[in-house]
């Protein structure tokens, strides 16, 4: 319902309470039963409040934790809410910070919801944005994030992103923006040797289920500067080149008006991508490569000549 919530978030105040909401499964059925942004809003809270609770009055059993992070995810799921997720992890942080709780626990939890197979792959997406934003945030506390922390993450969203049937739908594969806009974990090289090759693979192989989730994965990484595209818009001697440009661009002359806007967008997305360093007089700025957009441009000049007349 839709009341004035008040002492609303005093149900997670005991351990039967935080059982019920989790193991018990009252906290997905909660989220089921949400039907406007403030009852998301108030569930989100209820759910977080027990999952800090937990850390602080049951240390020596978390059995319940990952029930609990399973049904915040479930709750974003549902919301579909990209600013209620950042909300949510958010007041993770904070609150593992400012009570100095254990956050690798929570991390796991969320993990663990990651790994679930199935009709629950949808989670994958909020679960690993919010152990990704944990993780992060713990660089205050430790030199760096762990290899086999990244790689579980990646291959995690990867799986849930381009192995999944049927194929997630782009609004749920945003939820992961935190995690993708994350330049600790999607770093240069993951993106060249993990995000790039896959995504073109499977491009390839399913161009009309894989290009909406491309152009959504693209979008969150223009706010990631550490991500340079450039690289991944020509033919490579060695053939190691994901060539996205040519993969995409094919689809601009595609007799369906979704898949050519689609790739006009994915184009534009890939543009912003490339970028070069130089300095001057205020000294290193970053500046779109031209020849890259050059590439682009011309990409969408030719399809464009191409169907005057058709379209």
């Amino acid at each position: 319902g839709d009341g004035d919530g008040e002492g609303f978030s005093d149900a997670a105040g005991t351990r039967a309470c935080r059982a019920r909401l989790g193991k018990g499964g009252l906290g997905v059925l909660a989220a089921n039963q949400c039907n406007s942004p403030h009852s998301f809003k108030r569930i989100a809270t209820l759910l977080q409040t027990a999952v800090l609770a937990t850390l602080k009055e049951e240390s020596d059993n978390l059995e319940n934790l990952e029930p609990l992070c399973h049904a915040l995810c479930h709750l974003i799921c549902q919301a579909r809410d990209l600013s209620l997720l950042n909300d949510v992890a958010g007041s993770l942080v904070r609150g593992l910070s400012e009570a100095k709780h254990d956050d690798r626990a929570v991390y796991n939890a969320f993990v663990a919801v990651a790994r679930l197979e199935g009709g629950e792959s949808v989670l994958v997406f909020p679960a690993v944005s919010l152990a990704s934003s944990i993780l992060t945030s713990s660089l205050e506390s430790s030199n760096a994030i762990k290899h086999n922390d990244k790689d579980e993450l990646i291959n995690l969203f990867l799986k849930a992103s381009l192995t999944s049937t049927p194929f997630p739908h782009p609004i749920h594969v945003a939820l992961a923006t935190p995690f993708l806009t994350s330049d600790h974990i999607i770093d240069q090289a993951a993106f060249d040797e993990r995000l790039a090759p896959a995504l073109g693979l499977k491009l390839r192989a399913h161009p009309e289920s894989v290009l909406p989730i491309l152009e959504v994965i693209l979008a969150c990484l223009t706010n990631n500067r550490r991500i340079d595209g450039s690289k991944h818009m020509v033919d490579g001697g060695d053939g190691a080149s994901t060539n996205l440009l040519s993969s995409v661009s094919k689809h601009l002359k595609s007799a369906k008006l979704e898949m050519r806007w689609l790739a006009w967008k994915t184009l534009v997305h890939l543009a912003k991508l490339s970028y070069s360093e130089r300095e001057g007089g205020m000294g290193r700025q970053t500046s779109l490569n031209l020849e890259s957009t050059t590439l682009v441009t011309n990409a969408l000049c030719e399809a464009l000549t191409a169907t005057t007349g058709s379209t």
